[in-house]
């Protein structure tokens, strides 16, 4: 059976300055097959960020918001641009598990612990070469303690 972690972008709520978002669902028996990670998430307005851009000493400093979350309402950015978000999600090492972005009307490129796992549509700043896509995505995760996400929208 393969249990899933949910994630979308367009809810309302809150948002902080900070350092690093972590969501730990190591303690969780997953009774249920889907789990959400609503949760903080960084998020850097107006860049493509890739996970190799965080091992290097830049300082970036991430905005902490809730996700989901649309970002104009979260940090009252413009409703159209780029961005990235990025999470770790602390597992256990439980196996078996997927990440379900339900559909959403924009392009997003989604790297899992590194690894470029999915490109819909086509996520670009320059507005002729983007291209949104109406699709929902299943990815299915490593068995690691540690997970990290990163998402480039668009």
């Amino acid at each position: 059976m393969r249990l899933g972690l949910v994630f979308s972008f367009f809810l309302l709520m809150g948002s902080a300055v900070g350092q690093e978002a972590q969501v730990d669902v190591s303690g969780y028996t997953f009774k249920r097959e889907v789990y959400s990670l609503s949760s903080k998430w960084e998020f850097y307005w107006g860049t493509l960020l890739e996970p190799k851009d965080f091992k290097t000493k830049l300082n970036r400093q991430a905005i902490l918001i809730n996700v989901p979350s649309a970002w104009s309402d979260e940090v009252k950015h413009a409703s159209l641009g780029v961005a990235t978000y990025r999470t770790k999600i602390k597992t256990g090492g439980i196996s078996g598990l997927a990440l379900y972005f339900p559909i959403i009307n924009s392009a997003a490129k989604v790297w899992v612990d590194g690894n470029l796992t999915i490109e819909t549509g086509k996520v670009s700043s320059d507005r002729n070469l983007y291209k949104p896509s109406l699709s929902s995505t299943l990815i299915e995760l490593p068995t690691a303690n540690e997970i990290e996400i990163v998402i480039q929208v668009a």
